[in-house]
């Protein structure tokens, strides 16, 4: 996630270290400020020698991201690979060095958000296949090995949660205090949650002073909606046009992009198991515009 930090936070602010820095108990100046352009980037480094090593949890990239040549040179260039994920027959995990073994989401305890804000606690229904562990547990005992224990020895999913709590941001409104694990086993929670707040909570702005600092405009007024924002406005980044590092020639007219199927998840490693789904598309497509078909190319649609 780049410069991601918890609360809707930035590794590129130094208030946002500041803070992250004592929540974690850690010394100023710990925190890098140097980020990565991103997924692209990083398995590029990799086959340029740059990145020894690398960790993948709970993807297939090989199988997702697009340039997938890129991909498998950055593994095999890389010095040690290691892969966390639920299933063993995955295209990333044939170069991997060390497969860790994950649990499901029904193996195991943790609060899932959707894109609605909406937190639901998913309670375990069923013990771990052989020595799969829970994502969260798998990288504290890593990270207990490596000297860690201060921060990561945690006893439960609820811990984690509990601190991920601690980093509201009053700069964007991001407020889970109202929410508990003993809560999220009545009812789904929606946040922003200040301490006494309902269970639904849509509108996210609210003026109101408990999850984002209060707004009063020069004239003594306070509307009912402000961003979290000195001036209540929202802020937009507006980015310069660049072009696309490969365009169309002659030679290679098309530039495919990456698609989705609305009855398979992903890169397959979930629902590619069920028959019945295979069934609707059983191998690979390529989907055109019948105006850009070489048909049409030299004789005209």
């Amino acid at each position: 996630m780049g410069p991601g930090l918890p609360g809707q936070r930035s590794a590129l602010v130094e208030e946002d270290r500041r803070f992250v820095e004592e929540l974690w108990g850690i010394a100023p100046g710990t925190l890098r400020t140097e980020v990565g352009q991103g997924t692209i980037e990083m398995f590029s480094r990799m086959a340029e020698g740059e990145i020894k090593a690398c960790w993948i949890i709970c993807t297939n990239p090989i199988a997702g991201v697009a340039n997938r040549k890129r991909v498998i040179a950055g593994l095999e260039a890389a010095e040690f690979v290691v892969t966390q994920d639920v299933f063993a027959a995955t295209e990333t995990n044939a170069y991997a060095d060390v497969v860790l073994p994950a649990a499901l989401w029904a193996e195991s305890e943790g609060v899932m958000i959707n894109s609605e804000r909406n937190l639901t606690l998913l309670q375990q229904a069923v013990e771990p296949v052989g020595e799969a562990l829970p994502d969260w547990r798998i990288i504290a005992r890593v990270a207990c090995e490596m000297g860690f224990e201060a921060g990561f020895s945690y006893e439960s999913a609820e811990e984690v949660f509990e601190e991920i709590k601690r980093a509201g941001n009053p700069a964007t409104g991001y407020d889970l205090r109202g929410v508990t694990y003993e809560r999220l086993r009545e009812t789904p929670v929606q946040w922003p949650s200040p301490p006494g707040s309902g269970a639904r909570n849509p509108i996210r702005y609210l003026n109101d002073g408990l999850s984002q600092a209060p707004l009063v405009r020069e004239d003594g007024s306070r509307p009912r909606l402000a961003f979290a924002t000195a001036d209540g406005r929202a802020v937009f980044f507006p980015r310069p046009h660049l072009p696309a590092a490969e365009l169309p020639d002659d030679d290679f007219p098309y530039v495919l992009n990456t698609g989705r199927l609305g009855h398979q998840w992903h890169t397959l490693t979930k629902t590619g198991k069920v028959a019945k789904l295979n069934k609707l598309n059983p191998g690979p497509f390529v989907e055109i515009n019948p105006q850009n078909s070489p048909k049409c190319a030299t004789t005209g649609c």
